[in-house]
């Protein structure tokens, strides 16, 4: 609350109790981006964390609930099954290029990292949502914590389709 009041933009990849705080002070402790996984999206969000983490649509509806309560965008890493980002704006989901997974251990770091990159670059949504998952999977593709660079990206094989609202429910 503090850093939104002098103008400060926060980004949040936390889990567990500090997670659960900073969800049950929403509106008011509204950071501009949340990187929960699937299994803690389901945690507050009543959802099936298994659920969540294999089909991106029930992820959006999720996420959209953090977006209602004030969060500027969601993204929700799904491991193998890339990401999905929803802003006030849409919603989106990114496949990963093929990866042999050699480790996980800082994926999810790696990909927060590539979406700020891309926020910082003036991005689109679509577009920082691809540069999240090439950093994910090059990391998940990289032995412990090894940061990966950008020579070892595969963004154009990062497939990125817009989630549209359905019938039973707002993506």
């Amino acid at each position: 609350r503090r850093l939104r009041e002098v103008g400060g933009r926060v980004a949040v990849d936390t889990s567990e109790a500090p997670l659960q705080a900073l969800v049950d002070g929403l509106p008011a402790s509204a950071p501009d981006l949340m990187k929960p996984n699937g299994e803690e999206l389901a945690s507050f969000t009543g959802g099936d964390a298994e659920e969540l983490e294999s089909d991106p649509r029930a992820t959006a509806v999720a996420a959209r609930q953090l977006v209602e309560r004030g969060v500027g965008a969601v993204l929700a890493t799904l491991g193998g099954n890339g990401a999905v980002l929803v802003t006030a704006d849409g919603a989106w989901h990114a496949t990963p290029p093929p990866t042999t997974v050699v480790s996980t251990v800082g994926a999810g770091d790696s990909s927060l990292f590539g979406y700020l990159l891309g926020d910082i670059r003036g991005l689109a949504a679509p577009e920082r949502l691809a540069l999240a998952v090439a950093y994910g999977s090059a990391a998940a593709g990289l032995p412990g914590t090894t940061i990966p660079q950008p020579y070892q990206l595969r963004t154009e094989l990062v497939g990125v389709t817009a989630l549209t609202a359905s019938p039973g429910g707002t993506p």
